[in-house]
């Protein structure tokens, strides 16, 4: 899947293989001929339905899901993405054992887990694995889309306030290793993966995330040039420099294989697949470079 930025915080989640532009779009149906580009409406599942040409269709409207970044969103949709996140993720939910088998593919240190980390397979296995779980979100309220958490907002202190405070439609706060008794998954929510008898747990270590300055030497690396190809150098310092930061300053189930055990595994990869998709709308060669000798018709690792 490509993505589109709206500013910081938004951006759109769509299928096409083309590099799109930023637009100005009116709240018209309209979508016959040129005329009509842009217009756009918001349809009953709240995708942004948008009139484009169509090569050799003429024109039609595509629909978009928009990710909103998570502290920017109302208390309402905030609670709406907790409330269904947290059914899907309950036993005796018609879709929980589906949930729960999506998340602990991701953990299997024998097979999957290193296929996935520091290989080419990293950006776009994580990109395929935030929409298989956003899809089944997307059952229970088809309004949902997966946030994204921007945490270098304040890089120097990430731990203070949000998305870490203690009410039910927060994340809830550190619990120094042990059960996290507040905010939206405080007992008796419990992640369905690994024991089923172990609860959600975080141990903050209190140093800086990396700054803007840091995100920006990464996505300044160019795609290609002197006949090389830049992509397997660019993925392994966006997972390495940049990603692998909020796993060991989280912690608790942030450092285990099943890391996704930590709702704010899925918020903070919200963020690394947005700055990937930043990379990739740089040119036509940042958005179609991929691993040297990969195939991108390879199937993912599951």
């Amino acid at each position: 899947k490509m993505h589109r930025l709206f500013g910081f915080c938004y951006y759109l989640a769509i299928t096409s293989p083309m590099m799109i532009a930023k637009v100005s779009a009116n709240h018209r149906f309209q979508c016959e001929d040129a005329g009509d580009l842009h217009n756009y409406f918001i349809n009953s599942c709240e995708e942004k339905c948008i009139c484009e040409e169509i090569a050799g269709a003429g024109y039609d409207h595509v629909c978009y899901r928009e990710r909103e970044e998570f502290t920017c969103m109302s208390t309402d949709r905030r609670e709406r993405f907790l409330n269904a996140y947290k059914a899907v993720t309950t036993e005796g939910h018609p879709q929980f054992y589906q949930m729960k088998q999506l998340l602990e593919s991701h953990g299997d240190p024998s097979a999957n887990f290193y296929d996935i980390h520091e290989d080419p397979y990293f950006l776009p296995w994580h990109r395929w694995f935030a929409m298989a779980v956003e899809n089944i979100l997307r059952n229970e309220d088809c309004r949902i889309t997966l946030p994204w958490w921007r945490w270098s907002k304040k890089s120097l202190s990430w731990w203070v306030g949000s998305p870490f405070l203690s009410f039910d439609t927060w994340l809830g706060t550190n619990s120094f290793a042990s059960c996290v008794s507040d905010g939206a998954f405080q007992p008796p929510w419990k992640p369905p993966t690994g024991d089923p008898l172990t609860c959600h747990r975080r141990n903050f270590v209190l140093i800086p995330m990396p700054t803007g300055t840091n995100i920006n030497t990464v996505l300044n690396l160019p795609a290609a040039g002197f006949g090389t190809n830049y992509y397997n150098e660019f993925s392994f310092e966006l997972e390495t420099l940049i990603h692998n930061t909020a796993h060991t300053n989280i912690r608790g189930d942030m450092m285990t294989f099943l890391s996704p055990r930590e709702p704010a595994f899925f918020l903070h990869h919200g963020y690394i697949d947005q700055l990937w998709d930043r990379w990739q709308r740089k040119s036509p060669t940042h958005l179609n470079v991929y691993c040297s000798g990969c195939n991108k018709d390879d199937s993912l690792p599951h």
